[in-house]
């Protein structure tokens, strides 16, 4: 999809409730606009997760990306010190594979480009931010028709919900079945040092 569709496109959703969007991305130094576009291949910064372009960040402010390496434990094609990781990327994805992948609770993750509803940088109306699934880069991506002829391109959408990001609920039958393990345990202790007193 276009930014536009694939902005529409979560917006739109009404599953167990609205409030659907495109992750955010913010600068990973926490300020407002000071962005680090450090250029990947180039700066170590591209590498060890200081630069808001490249590899390996993992601010919550940049949701994508925290959900890359941190909810998902993805691996980026170059380590923090830049050496290359074999293993970066989707699992299993080798030549010939199929191009998505099933990670823990995530269905049908695709090792493809994936869109942030956040500009790239405040003088350009046509590039947003974008973040590479197939290796662990971030950059950017012109994603509207004020895009230059053969410059406009489509990524894949990923909606979520404020909260989803950084904080996993625990699903309420989880919490029950693991109050109720708590509750077998004392009661099996119990019984076990009554016993022993008899």
């Amino acid at each position: 999809m276009t930014l536009a569709q694939a902005r529409a496109w979560a917006n739109s959703l009404n599953i167990n409730g609205s409030g659907w969007r495109l992750p955010r991305n913010s600068p990973i130094n926490g300020s407002p606009s000071d962005w680090n576009y450090n250029r990947p291949f180039v700066d170590v910064a591209s590498y060890d997760g200081t630069a808001d372009v490249g590899y390996n960040n993992t601010s919550p402010g940049s949701e994508l990306a925290y959900m890359y390496y941190v909810n998902l434990g993805l691996k980026a094609i170059r380590s923090p010190s830049g050496d290359y990781m074999s293993d970066y990327g989707l699992p299993n994805l080798g030549p010939g594979q199929p191009s998505q992948a099933d990670i823990g609770l995530v269905k049908n993750l695709q090792s493809r480009l994936y869109w942030y509803d956040t500009r790239f940088s405040s003088t350009s109306t046509d590039t947003a931010w974008a973040f590479y699934f197939p290796n662990g880069g971030q950059g950017s991506n012109c994603g509207n028709s004020d895009c230059p002829p053969g410059r406009q391109y489509y990524a894949w959408a990923w909606a979520v919900r404020d909260g989803d990001v950084t904080a996993i609920p625990v699903p309420g039958s989880v919490a029950l079945l693991a109050g109720g393990l708590a509750l077998l345990g004392v009661v099996t202790r119990r019984r076990e040092r009554l016993a022993v007193e008899k």
